[in-house]
């Protein structure tokens, strides 16, 4: 009996690794985009290609997310049916217009990997291109779990006659030279890298890491460095935009082998952190900070020794939690207890399972605790104590101290 309940935990964590692996994956969101349609016959490829072109250009420089077009048609088809066909991806979108006069709407919807549905938008508009930009905020607040708006970067570029390519986020916007003025509407709380790279040496001559509240309009001057320092500059651009991409790869790869509890390795991170802006850093932080309710949920998994660690990340917890109790239960099943009693050794499977639900809540302190070490180190405090000198008229001084809290 013992034996049959051992491997049907075994089977139950193994299930459970495989199902949750994609959860713990750090790998871009994969999209599968189909051919936007509609149930009635339009004529006009502006509302179907115009419009899907329009919203792969704008949703090209979100980070982390990967959208691949499809050319498949599937108005009319059963969607779980079709996705059974198309694996591979994290999400399939679908997007159904329908034209009414002047007003075009379009139905967003989001699949999950067994093409059930997991998100719908309505949006309408008179404007295609404003129909498109709020395609791109929408799936942007589902991916990031948080209501994004626009905002704008106006690039003022002074630039010589020599071609150079505008890229954001490592994709190519546009080519540039000589002087002019461009304006780029963006999403506002999403990180963005901006690089300006002279096409025949590629040199970087510009690179800027932003992230924009919503409404905000960013100013840009982007002009050459002056003759006297273009290599030392250019050298140090060059070295700034590989350091920004390099310490953003580096930090992720740390979380994913769990190296930030390694303090050798932790200090050689924290020296080159700084480089990052803090909104980049405030938003890496925000990314993969391990949140209240993944925490009570690792603990009610943890109902089963080991699931709820291995989903919050917790590896050591996790071993300690599947052999710990399948040893007691070992030794409580036996037929001669050498040490101890069956009391004694149900008292300890308690114990171990008050643990087990306590772990994901430990873990996390210490790993959020970690991050913000490493990324928020110069954030202000909470509270703060202000202390202020004062000459009273009776030639007393005085000390008043000034307590602030910062929301």
């Amino acid at each position: 009996m013992l034996r049959y309940w051992l491997v049907f935990f075994r089977n139950v964590v193994t299930l459970g690794i495989i199902t949750l692996l994609p959860i713990l994956s750090f790998a871009k969101t994969k999209i599968l985009i189909f051919p936007f349609f509609s149930k009635k016959d339009v004529k006009d490829i502006t509302y179907s290609t115009g419009v899907k072109k329009s919203f792969l250009t704008f949703a090209e420089i979100l980070p982390n997310v990967e959208i691949i077009e499809s050319d498949y048609n599937i108005k009319d088809k059963d969607y779980r049916e079709v996705v059974s066909f198309h694996k591979g991806f994290d999400f399939y979108m679908v997007a159904e217009f329908d034209v009414q006069g002047d007003v075009t709407t379009y139905m967003l919807t989001l699949l999950d990997r067994e093409g059930k549905e997991v998100y719908r938008d309505r949006i309408s508009s008179q404007d295609l291109f404003e129909i498109s930009d709020n395609m791109v905020r929408s799936l942007s607040s589902f991916l990031l779990k948080q209501e994004v708006g626009f905002a704008t970067i106006k690039f003022d570029i002074r630039l010589d006659k020599e071609k150079y390519s505008l890229l954001i986020n490592d994709s190519i916007i546009r080519d540039i030279s000589g002087n002019q003025t461009i304006s780029s509407k963006v999403l506002s709380k999403v990180p963005y890298n901006i690089v300006v790279r002279k096409e025949s040496t590629k040199e970087v001559v510009f690179t800027k890491s932003v992230v924009l509240l919503e409404n905000e309009v960013l100013e840009l001057k982007i002009n050459l460095p002056t003759d006297q320092n273009v290599t030392t500059q250019t050298s140090e651009l060059t070295k700034q935009v590989k350091s920004d991409y390099k310490i953003i790869k580096d930090i992720e790869d740390a979380m994913r082998r769990k190296d930030i509890f390694n303090d050798v390795y932790f200090s050689t991170l924290q020296k080159d952190v700084v480089l990052l802006s803090f909104e980049v850093r405030e938003s890496l932080y925000e990314k993969h900070k391990i949140g209240l309710a993944r925490q009570i949920i690792s603990s009610v998994l943890n109902i089963i020794p080991g699931l709820g660690s291995l989903v919050i990340g917790d590896n050591t917890s996790f071993l300690i939690s599947l052999i710990s109790p399948y040893f007691t239960g070992i030794v409580y099943g036996s037929k001669e207890i050498v040490y101890g009693s069956k009391e004694l050794w149900g008292v300890v499977t308690l114990v171990f399972y008050v643990y087990n639900l306590s772990t994901p809540f430990i873990y996390a302190n210490s790993w959020n605790s970690r991050l913000e070490n490493l990324l928020l180190f110069d954030k202000p405090k909470k509270f703060s104590l202000i202390p202020s000198l004062t000459v009273e008229e009776n030639n007393n001084l005085c000390v008043h101290y000034t307590l602030t809290y910062r929301w």
